[in-house]
């Protein structure tokens, strides 16, 4: 199918799996669907409401945590944001989990497993598959989500990268389709009393938190590691590590698994 053609083939299957979208635009290229989502807020917020949708099919200046770049070939991944209005708190930790949750269950239901790492990764046979990036915009109370997900790639940029394509075939229409209504879905059961760790959306997204459980080191903001045992997440979204000297709450840091508990 040629991308061209591809917000037509979202279209249908979007109405087909009960998915109605509010707003699309899909241009051919950009520099990053995060940052034209988040200047179309600035400009036009009412123009945006929420479950919104920019994507496209080259994304030439995108870039995920730490502000890593992150490029591929045209038509090879799924890059999109959208958008969710919440009030700042500590309870948006949840947003990233909950939408690595909606993407390893799109995937799930096309019958590939996959599983969540903390916080913002979604992982097949334990190599990421997608990314999540949110940024919170305060002029618009809302958080803008954007997600980039291996799709067609045939050359992995690391050994611990995979893509969708070397585990069966996957329509990305229907994926995307997929994704959204469960990420809306979630985000609306999880923040519709403001308290998402007591909601079933976030029970749901902690049973496929593959980290919990995990030895894991952490690397955390300004140069410091962390291992440990991984136990739980917190009731705001923090990893809960225990270490020889207790248990600590991490509430941001680059995770790697170093083996099962």
């Amino acid at each position: 199918m040629s991308t061209h053609h591809f917000p037509h083939a979202f279209e249908r299957a979007a109405h087909a799996c009960g998915f109605e979208p509010a707003h699309v635009v899909w241009p051919q290229s950009v520099g990053s669907t995060n940052d034209e989502l988040v200047s179309e807020l600035m400009r036009d917020a009412d123009a945006w409401p929420d479950f919104s949708i920019y994507g496209t099919e080259f994304q030439s200046a995108g870039k995920g945590r730490l502000n890593r770049q992150w490029t591929v070939q045209p038509g090879e991944a799924l890059t999109f944001s959208t958008v969710f209005r919440a009030q700042a708190s500590e309870n948006l930790g949840w947003v990233p989990l909950l939408t690595g949750w909606a993407v390893a269950q799109a995937i799930r239901d096309l019958g590939v497993d996959a599983s969540v790492k903390w916080p913002n990764d979604v992982l097949i046979d334990g190599k990421k598959v997608c990314g999540i990036l949110c940024r919170y915009v305060s002029e618009a109370g809302a958080i803008v989500i954007g997600t980039g997900i291996n799709v067609h790639m045939s050359n992995m940029p690391v050994d611990t990268a995979t893509s969708l394509h070397r585990h069966g075939a996957i329509d990305r229409a229907e994926l995307l389709a997929r994704i959204m209504l469960h990420l809306q879905n979630a985000l609306t059961n999880a923040f519709e009393n403001d308290q998402p760790e007591h909601s079933h959306a976030v029970t749901q997204a902690c049973s496929l938190i593959s980290t919990v459980g995990q030895h894991v080191r952490v690397s955390l903001p300004g140069d410091t590691n962390l291992e440990g045992q991984a136990v739980g997440i917190s009731p705001s979204a923090d990893l809960r590590v225990r270490t020889d000297s207790g248990v600590v709450d991490v509430s941001a840091g680059d995770v790697v698994h170093v083996r099962p508990a």
